[in-house]
């Protein structure tokens, strides 16, 4: 995997492009803008602006949408550029530069986490961590909902590999669904719904359950 320089540099570089650029990229990302749309529609939002927080928000797609729903908007990423961006895109938006580890926030301070093509750039060393950190910030039986490069089983990872030839960028090491669901249930999420939202993308839709369904399980 690269290091966390080396990602930072390619966002901070990307930024002033990068939502123009992404949809006509191909490789892993072929299908992007049509994956947040679907993985968007899947996100369930109640009552009066709903507080949610986009963990790798970069310039602000996929939390627009739910904006465009009433929520308010809280985001996080480790590109300073990516911010920029996005605080100019999205004037309304509360930034905070950050990664899945640590989340800068109290307890229990959202109804729903979403996160978009970013959680593969977690180490998989650190990758129930990650999950863990997502559930303490959420409020008792709020929402996770993540879309990423994800397949269904290694068999799948490779095929896709072979698929893409050139374009398969051999540094990342991307989730399978079987793991990433038990990683989702021993953070206590349930129950899980998942969507395959295009050719490498899945996404997922999880609540966070309650501390007397937890003292029950």
């Amino acid at each position: 995997m690269r290091t966390d320089d080396q990602s930072r540099q390619l966002f901070d570089a990307w930024a002033q492009t990068y939502a123009d650029d992404v949809d006509g990229i191909g490789g892993p990302l072929t299908g992007y803008t049509r994956s947040l749309h679907t993985a968007a529609a899947l996100i369930p939002l109640a009552g009066e602006q709903p507080r949610v927080l986009d963990i790798g928000i970069g310039t602000g797609g996929f939390a627009d949408l739910l904006h465009q729903r009433g929520a308010h908007i809280t985001g996080v990423d480790f590109s300073p550029v990516m911010l920029e961006k996005c605080a100019e895109l999205h004037p309304t938006f509360e930034l905070h530069q950050s990664r899945f580890l640590p989340l800068p926030f109290e307890d229990g301070q959202f109804d729903v986490v979403i996160s978009s093509f970013t959680y593969h750039e977690v180490p998989p060393r650190l990758r129930q961590q990650a999950l863990q950190e997502v559930a303490r910030v959420l409020k008792p039986g709020g929402t996770f909902a993540m879309l990423d490069i994800i397949f269904a089983s290694e068999t799948a990872n490779q095929r896709a590999k072979a698929e893409l030839g050139r374009t398969w960028d051999d540094t990342e090491v991307y989730a399978h669904v079987a793991d990433l669901d038990a990683m989702l249930f021993e953070a206590d999420f349930r129950p899980t719904t998942w969507m395959q939202t295009g050719p490498y993308h899945w996404a997922f839709c999880a609540d966070l359950i309650a501390t007397e369904q937890q003292e029950n399980d």
